[in-house]
């Protein structure tokens, strides 16, 4: 056979190639595309290092690594949050994103993936996770202890491929232009570590046409080969191996006067606690 493995999407057949069997990362690669994940790309297939539906491995116990945001959604796995920012919907998101090693520390209240949902259908949604490299995903092999946004074009549990877009340090920002075609703009801030709680989560800033999401959040100054196919009587999915591998207007200040921003701190409304 050609390639190194194969499965069928949504199904319970996978074939691999001689010693490729022995693999930890070939054998989950195979094992998503049964639980209808697609590949997880970066400008190429299978470029989105940081789980198991990119690259694989000639390696028996590595790397220790899960999914990615996108993928972690749809699996419904862990503990998420939606926020609909043209809606002005941003749910109970309060701007602290857990590791996913955490996910049974932070307790159901605590968000693991957010995603960031185009109201439009047929629209890419994109998708956000503290990319902490602990525990399960300690040998995550791209984007450790970042903030990682990825998007991908089909709802809920559909088939589709996903695509990674940024890979954020603290003070690191992302900018999703023209969001659902409104001329408006959602940004995203990865503002600091939480160290006022255990375990730390990300503290993440995200705004919709200068208004902050959430109310619990403090704002930084800076801020292989066969195609896929619907049933496992046609072609499989194969995966191929790798070589080894003044704050400004709109954001947030603090009413208490702890720091100083722009003219002042906007007190009541939409904008609470927002430079004004």
């Amino acid at each position: 056979m050609s390639g190194i493995a194969y499965a069928y999407k949504n199904s319970w057949n996978s074939v691999y190639s001689n010693q490729w069997c022995n693999y930890v990362s070939s054998q989950m690669h195979e094992i998503g595309h049964y639980l209808n994940f697609g590949h997880s790309n970066e400008l190429g297939t299978y470029e989105d290092k940081s789980g198991m539906m990119g690259y694989s491995y000639s390696s028996d116990d590595s790397p220790v690594m899960c999914f990615n945001s996108a993928k972690s959604f749809q699996a419904g796995w862990y503990p998420t949050k939606t926020i609909t920012p043209a809606s002005a919907d941003c749910g109970d998101f309060d701007g602290r994103v857990y590791g996913l090693s955490d996910f049974g520390i932070a307790g159901e209240q605590g968000t693991i993936v957010l995603k960031i949902n185009n109201s439009q259908s047929s629209q890419v949604d994109y998708f956000l996770n503290y990319n902490k490299k602990a525990g399960v995903n300690s040998g995550t092999l791209e984007g450790g202890n970042q903030v990682m946004i990825t998007s991908r074009e089909s709802e809920n549990t559909a088939y589709s491929s996903s695509e990674l877009l940024a890979k954020l340090s603290i003070g690191g920002t992302y900018t999703i232009a023209n969001f659902e075609g409104t001329g408006n703009d959602v940004t995203i801030t990865f503002e600091s570590m939480d160290t006022s709680e255990s375990p730390n989560p990300a503290r993440v800033v995200i705004s919709y046409n200068g208004m902050v999401c959430g109310s619990d959040v403090t704002a930084s100054p800076t801020t292989t080969l066969a195609p896929i196919t619907p049933s496992p009587s046609k072609a499989p999915v194969t995966s191929p191996p790798t070589p080894e591998p003044c704050w400004v207007k709109g954001e947030q200040c603090d009413p208490n006067g702890a720091h100083k921003c722009c003219n002042g701190c906007q007190a009541s409304g939409r904008n609470a606690g927002t430079c004004k």
